[in-house]
């Protein structure tokens, strides 16, 4: 759109706010390939394309294993390692807000097999399980990865692909 129709008609050049948004979903969608460590991106249309398949790393060939993702509104971030969950992710009235994380992905000490997303917003968020119990996240503490669980940040709810 930027390099093609909207080099010579303005009204159709993208919009600083449209960029953001792209470059915010690119950043959101990185995960390592398990092989060479290599980024990669989560592409959701590519995925349906291969019919679930992951793909392959562009960097040394081998098959990728799908990340643990999390579906906020109608957006999707993968949950690596590295993971940073930001105001802008939670709070719609907060856009393109990165000051501070409100949230990370950290390993249980007892048992690294084990992932969850630790609270460092002053809010407390609900976990939901996919049986449905509820169970308070307050500051500091830690809602599990589990697939189809659910996290309530107030306004906005992380819905866990595993």
């Amino acid at each position: 759109q930027s390099f093609t129709g909207g080099l010579l008609d303005p009204a159709r050049r993208v919009v600083d706010s449209q960029w953001r948004q792209a470059m915010i979903q690119l950043r959101d969608s990185v995960f390592y390939c398990r092989h060479c460590s290599a980024e990669n991106f989560y592409d959701p249309i590519a995925l349906r394309a291969r019919q679930g398949g992951a793909g392959f790393c562009w960097n040394c060939g081998q098959g990728l294993a799908l990340p643990a993702r999390m579906r906020i509104g109608n957006e999707v971030v993968v949950l690596e390692c590295d993971f940073q969950l930001f105001p802008h992710h939670i709070d719609s009235q907060r856009l393109w807000n990165f000051d501070e994380p409100v949230g990370r992905l950290v390993q249980n000490p007892s048992n690294p097999s084990m992932w969850g997303i630790e609270n460092l917003s002053p809010n407390k968020w609900t976990f939901c399980a996919p049986d449905g119990s509820l169970m308070d996240v307050p500051p500091g503490k830690r809602a599990s990865l589990v697939a189809r669980s659910k996290v309530m940040f107030g306004s906005r709810t992380g819905e866990i692909a595993i």
